[in-house]
């Protein structure tokens, strides 16, 4: 009895009900749309960036251009510098600071990977170690 006397009110309920999760499913789906968006902007951004690196540590200039950071220093500082299989092992003993300045800065500005990176300071010296793959 109460249906029928309610039942124009019961039924704007429920419709009134059923548009408000249509609306809130629709914002939600917004929302997860907006993430995924973004989600695939940046991935495309780091595919990208690795497509650059790849292209860098695949040009054969890359190995003269390690091979340079040699110059300006003392042979007979040079304690090891092998490279072997897109890996520079370096070992540099007694360098003043100018020259581990510019070591330094030629191993920077070079698109390598560092791996490990040792300076020691003994009394005047320094020794710089040097692993770096690509």
């Amino acid at each position: 009895m109460i249906w029928r006397r309610f039942g124009n009110e019961i039924f704007l309920l429920a419709a009134l009900l059923l548009a408000l999760t249509g609306f809130l499913y629709k914002k939600s789906s917004i929302a997860a749309l907006e993430r995924t968006k973004n989600e695939v902007t940046a991935s495309m951004a780091q595919i990208d960036r690795i497509a650059a690196l790849q292209e860098q540590w695949g040009n054969d200039k890359l190995d003269k251009s390690i091979s340079r950071l040699k110059e300006g220093i003392a042979p007979q500082k040079i304690k090891t510098f092998t490279i072997k299989s897109r890996k520079l092992d370096a070992l540099f003993q007694g360098l003043s600071e100018k020259e581990l300045g510019q070591a330094l800065i030629k191993i920077e500005n070079t698109p390598v990977q560092i791996v490990h990176l040792g300076i020691h300071h003994s009394e005047e010296n320094y020794n710089l170690e040097v692993t770096c793959k690509w």
